[in-house]
């Protein structure tokens, strides 16, 4: 690996700066068992258990949302990682893959006026939110955490979470079917150079 007078070198993997950390790695899984949470006044999902793999086959809410209406919180379980024991964690992100029906026509869908995610490693809860709206077909919508990093042994205990909803926010007369392909969990780190 060469190295240049500014003192930091660079390789095929990325560079290595001062902080003595080599570059990040990213890891995806999904979970192993998901269910409808059953909060009052919100519309359930069908099929609920599809949003444990990312293959077009949908979680789906039970009747079509009109607005102001809201979906079920999801509940996931089973994130199991194995990250190296001198990992330092630097992003925990929730990514959800949403489908959706929607009787608008195409280009006007308003949809889902935005989610919220509490993932749980070790007893711990940290939340992320999306805020704004989201729309299109097979797109993934990432829920980004800030503060105080899991520790590794944490992350590597298994994680479980839950998915909430606010109220969609759609065209007076419409309505759209809330649909899900996957809800995964992203954690990603850095290990010494």
């Amino acid at each position: 690996m060469a190295k240049n007078p500014y003192g930091w070198m660079w390789g095929s993997l990325g560079c290595s700066c001062c902080d003595g950390l080599g570059p990040e790695v990213c890891v995806l899984v999904y979970p192993t068992a998901a269910s409808s949470k059953g909060v009052a006044g919100t519309i359930a999902w069908n099929n609920v258990g599809r949003v444990t793999v990312k293959d077009l086959s949908d979680a789906s809410t039970a009747s079509a949302l009109t607005n102001a209406q809201t979906a079920d919180t999801i509940q996931a379980s089973g994130y199991t990682f194995s990250l190296p024991s001198d990992a330092t964690i630097t992003r925990v992100n929730t990514i959800v893959t949403l489908r959706q029906n929607s009787d608008l026509p195409e280009g006007t869908f308003v949809g889902f006026s935005g989610f919220n995610s509490d993932v749980v490693f070790a007893g711990v809860h940290y939340s992320g939110t999306m805020g704004g709206t989201w729309g299109g077909f097979d797109a993934d919508y990432t829920l980004l955490y800030s503060g105080t990093m899991p520790p590794v042994a944490d992350v590597n205990a298994g994680a479980s979470l839950e998915v909430s909803f606010n109220p969609v926010s759609i065209q007076a007369g419409h309505s759209t079917q809330g649909s899900i392909d996957a809800i995964a969990l992203q954690v990603c780190y850095r290990r010494p150079a």
